[in-house]
């Protein structure tokens, strides 16, 4: 075989097992992440840091949780919206009618998209609320 059919033929299996949003969009987004408080630790999707801050967070990531000393830990929920045309361009160009890519991409998240900004609000401890020793 030539060096360019063997070439070709490596991008003809690379493509069809991916879906087009893992081939295109990649499995990640950057989220601005803050709270109020800031300076708030939080961790999402396996990812941690401190707000504010951008990250990369996988496309799978459904909640963030919040935590600073002397407030309560607070979880959001990250509304997660469905990219559609990446599930028509799996449809009209992976192998087998698009099952390979809807597959794929439906099974990894990646057709989902994050929001640009998820924020927490973490109440602060009450003398109440502390346990006494």
């Amino acid at each position: 075989m030539n060096k360019l059919m063997i070439i070709c033929l490596m991008f003809g299996v690379i493509f069809a097992s991916q879906g087009c949003a893992a081939i295109f969009s990649g499995s990640t987004d950057k989220v601005y992440f803050d709270s109020e408080p800031r300076n708030a630790t939080f961790i999402a999707g396996g990812v941690q840091g401190e707000t504010p801050i951008t990250l990369e967070v996988p496309k799978s990531t459904t909640a963030v949780t919040f935590s600073k000393k002397g407030y309560e830990q607070t979880t959001v929920p990250i509304d997660r919206s469905l990219m559609v045309g990446y599930l028509i361009l799996d449809i009209l160009l992976t192998p087998g009618y698009g099952v390979t890519g809807c597959l794929i991409d439906g099974l990894s998240g990646d057709w989902m998209g994050l929001p640009p900004t998820v924020s927490g609000k973490l109440h602060k401890i009450t003398k109440e609320e502390t346990p006494q020793e």
